[in-house]
């Protein structure tokens, strides 16, 4: 058997073992519609379509019905061209646009009568005004996502690019209780409804942390295409939710190797000193990592141009810093009895009793000067005190002389590997798996 008969089958395979709820909850794809027409405006049927990935050279063909309608559906997002003939036209082009995740485009086309081999292009498509569905969103590309400033290349803050979406700080904003997110997690309410409402999807498949609403699995920066944050459904496959959906599309290999390598560092070099501490505060920040896709070959064995793609992530994440919270611990004074530098009155407990002046209520004699006698320390506990708690030391903070040094540390390895197979030139199944790994 050929290896590409192999590869064939072995796809094949994976795509018997996918899930059904997963087959069928499909909805990060575009569609195109629309009819073809002659210049009296008249219905022409058995047209031709051609809808052509710029990207990949995956070509999807239609024929128009009796009354000129065409359609292409489950289209994976990207940038296109299309075009049509007929027998007794000229061949009409659209000149190249781009289908976003869930966006149903209609394109009308008006044949000119003439030779199939003279053709006609048209370099405004004018698909901008969605018609097809009542669904409410907006489409955040991938230029947007790779250059919009993010602290930690957390995609979830440009979520508030959205219409409708409200930042909003509740306990969640952490990022629910079993995800530690990386940068800042932002979790808004949308359109009003609670910020644990929302629905997040990685390629069409259900990615949400179940305990507080959250995603589950944070894609990576540099493997996204491009996301929708969809404030409105009227359609069947979207459900379970008040608030909005978060649909987010990774990328998919094309006919060109592409690749991306970076690494962001922040630590305590560049850090100025906080006014209350003595020196900078240690902090070591590191985020690196390598996405790279392409046509699937095997040289002299097998290529997958116009046919198979790949597209491979990985982003390491490592932070350490002490976590630096100011606190009080006993001066050497306050361990022999002086408590003189404690603004409040301090009482003796070993004098409470009844006040004879408010039955039911209680008094107790006060120190004088906040002086407790050493009569009444118990040695033990300052001993203890003397061998666990540090010194106390200058920090500029009233009423606070130590400070926590204990480290914070996170560590996280984030990964992704996706595989396309076009079947034909109607059909294409493909291949992801993703997942993060914490550890100290």
């Amino acid at each position: 058997m050929s290896i590409g008969r192999i590869l064939k089958v072995a796809l094949f395979v994976i795509l018997l073992t996918a899930t059904s709820n997963s087959a069928l909850a499909q909805v990060s794809t575009a569609a195109v519609n629309g009819v073809v027409q002659d210049p009296a405006g008249a219905s022409i049927p058995n047209a031709a379509v051609t809808l052509s990935n710029v990207a990949t050279g995956v070509e999807h063909r239609s024929t128009t019905n009796e009354v000129g309608a065409y359609a292409f559906l489950n289209v994976p997002p990207g940038d296109y061209t299309l075009s049509a003939t007929a027998k007794g036209f000229k061949t009409l082009k659209l000149a190249q646009f781009t289908l976003v995740v869930n966006q149903t485009a209609r394109f009308d086309l008006n044949l000119e009568v003439g030779e199939v081999q003279s053709s006609v292009t048209v370099e405004a498509a004018g698909a901008a005004i969605q018609t097809a569905t009542a669904e409410l969103g907006a489409a955040v590309n991938e230029t947007s996502v790779k250059a919009l400033p993010l602290n930690g290349r957390n995609f979830s803050q440009l979520l508030w690019l959205a219409p409708g979406a409200a930042p909003i700080s509740t306990g969640q904003a952490k990022g629910g209780g079993y995800i530690n997110p990386v940068g800042t997690f932002v979790q808004p309410s949308i359109n009003g409804q609670l910020n644990r409402s929302n629905m997040y999807l990685l390629d069409g498949i259900i990615n949400v942390e179940s305990f507080m609403g959250t995603y589950a699995v944070a894609p990576i920066i540099d493997a996204i295409q491009e996301f929708k944050v969809q404030s409105h459904n009227d359609q069947p496959e979207f459900g379970q939710i008040l608030g909005g959906t978060v649909n987010v599309v990774t990328k998919a290999g094309t006919n060109d190797l592409h690749g991306a390598l970076w690494e962001y560092i922040r630590n305590d070099a560049f850090d100025a000193r906080n006014t209350f501490l003595a020196k900078v505060n240690p902090f070591k920040q590191h985020m690196f990592g390598v996405q790279a896709g392409g046509p699937v070959t095997l040289p002299k064995i097998y290529s997958g141009k116009n046919r198979t793609f790949f597209s491979l992530g990985y982003e390491g994440f490592r932070y350490r810093s002490p976590a630096a919270t100011l606190f009080r611990v006993p001066t050497a004074a306050n361990l022999t009895g002086d408590l003189s530098d404690e603004a409040r009155q301090l009482y003796n407990p070993y004098t409470t009793r009844e006040d004879p002046n408010k039955p039911g209520a209680y008094i107790r004699d006060p120190f004088s000067g906040n002086q407790s006698p050493a009569s009444l320390l118990n040695s033990a506990m300052v001993a203890y005190a003397k061998q666990t708690l540090p010194t106390p030391i200058v920090t500029g903070v009233t009423n606070r002389n130590a400070m926590d040094p204990t480290s914070t540390v996170q560590a996280q390895n984030a990964y992704t590997a996706r595989v396309d197979h076009n079947i034909g030139q109607n059909n294409f199944f493909w291949f992801r798996i993703s997942g993060s790994l914490q550890y100290k």
